[in-house]
Parts: C-alpha cells; structure tokens; sequence
C-alpha cells in the first residue's frame, strides 16, 4: 500500500467519519468559509510540523491522532515532504455534495500540484452542514487526474428529490409470489416472497426517511438507496460488492428489481464498480 493514504479508502469510511463530525461540530451552523485558507493552513502545519496548527483542522480520525510525535510517524512524513515542495499555488478546486443521516456532507479536493506517480497531490477537506472547512482524513493525499475531474466545479446547490405522486390506494396484491426472496426497507418493514406489486410499491416508498430497500435473493442480494442525483444501486452476488456507475430513476431502478425477481438479466443493465 502507498505511505499516502487512499482517497477510495477515506471515501469508503466517511460514515464513521460523519458520526465522529457530528460530534466535533458546533450545533451552530456557519457559514463555509474560503477553502483555499483552510488548504493552506493544513499544508502550513505540515511544512511547519505545527501540532496546534494542524489540530485547529483535524476532524475524525486525524482529531485522535495528533500528539507531539505525530510528524516523527510513518504517514505524516511523506505529507511532510509535499508540504515542504508545494510551490504556493493551488491548481484547482473541486467538490463532490452527498447526503446522509439527513446531514449534508461537502468534500472538496484542492489541488496543489502533481507526483511522480502521474496522480495529483490533493489537501482533502470537508463540511458538515456548511460548518468551517476542516481536514478529511489526514489532510494531504493523492488522487488520480480522472476522480479529479469527475468532481464539480462548483458546490451543487441543494435540491429537493421529487417524490412519486401518491397514485390511488392499492388494491390487495394477487400477483405471483417468489418464493425464497424476501425484503427488507429502512423503515423496520420486511416481507417474505414478495410479487412484483408488493416490491414495486415497496420502490416508491423510498424517501429520505424510509431510504433503502434490500432485495435478498437466492445467491445474494441487490439493494437501493436514495440521493440527490437518484437512485444508487449495489449488488453481491457471492463475489464482492458492486454499484451501479450511474443513478437509476425511479422507472429505471423498477425495471432492474423486477428482472432480478423474476431471474431475467438484470447484470447488463448497469455497469458495475467493485466497492
């Protein structure tokens, strides 16, 4: 593994990340202040080995692991030696907004220069709820130039998920039961041989209070949660975790839990990422 932590792995652990932000957080919501400050001041700490400096940054992980020999550690010094090289210049900023737990979570990705592996050399922050800028994992990282510019521009402004309408009460499900399936949904609700009417109404009733539904088949499962771009769709099949490259609408998403019900195939659907 890289002495630079991965920025897939940062990713992977931001819901504990989240919890412990939850924590360190004011109950009073600021205003988000200019990044390329708080980029600065991180990469200052490091250059510096500026303990008091970096810990007005740190969150999560990082909070717990500063101490006086923090800098004299196998991960702080090849951040060290970027902070040392930086020239002073930030390349470009970009962003990536999500929602969870009904908190809204801001990454930004501030570049500052590239390394010798052909990958960017990133200062990591985050928001919660427009709260100052802070460290994201240890602060410094690398990123390849494609994730890069996957990110946005611009911090997506928030937008409210359209609901399906409510349609008329349904009538009591007589379809085909499938036997050896069985859901389950973030509100505690869970059902057995499920029909294609009872999974679909299930679909529709994904909001941000009720946000997953799990599909468990025969050989595994396939699951949904909501976001602000739509519906992300994992799978495991007995081989690993996957998602679905890009969101599913509504339609869409039924469409693929139908023909997983029913055995179709419903893998050429999407293409798949291992996560």
């Amino acid at each position: 593994m890289s002495t630079l932590k991965s920025l897939e792995m940062m990713k992977r652990a931001v819901n504990l990340l989240l919890l412990l932000l939850m924590m360190l957080v004011s109950t009073q919501v600021l205003a988000q202040d200019d990044p390329n400050k708080a980029a600065k001041n991180i990469i200052k700490a490091y250059k510096g080995q500026d303990v008091a400096l970096l810990k007005k940054y740190a969150s999560g992980a990082l909070a717990f692991t500063i101490n006086e020999n923090y800098f004299e550690g196998k991960d702080a010094k090849p951040l060290i030696e970027i902070a040392k090289g930086w020239d002073g210049k930030v390349r470009e900023i970009r962003y990536n907004k999500s929602k969870m737990m009904g908190s809204t979570v801001v990454l930004g990705y501030v570049h500052i220069g590239d390394n010798a592996s052909g990958k960017l050399n990133i200062v990591a922050l985050t928001s919660l709820n427009k709260s100052e800028w802070k460290a994201f994992g240890l602060g410094i990282t690398e990123m390849s130039r494609e994730e890069f510019l996957e990110a946005s521009l611009e911090i997506a402004e928030d937008k409210p998920i359209k609901k399906p309408k409510a349609g008329p009460k349904e009538k009591p499900q007589t379809g085909m039961a499938y036997n050896g399936f069985s859901v389950e949904m973030a509100n505690g609700e869970t059902f057995e041989n499920p029909t294609i009417e009872k999974l679909n109404a299930g679909l529709k009733s994904i909001d941000d209070d009720n946000f997953f539904l799990i599909l468990n088949g025969k050989n595994g499962f396939l699951q949904t949660s909501i976001s602000e771009s739509g519906y992300i769709i994992q799978h495991n099949e007995g081989k690993g975790m996957f998602e679905a490259k890009a969101y599913f609408t509504l339609e869409k998403m039924i469409e693929l839990f139908g023909a997983y019900l029913r055995g179709e195939n419903w893998i050429d659907m999407a293409e798949w990422n291992a996560i």
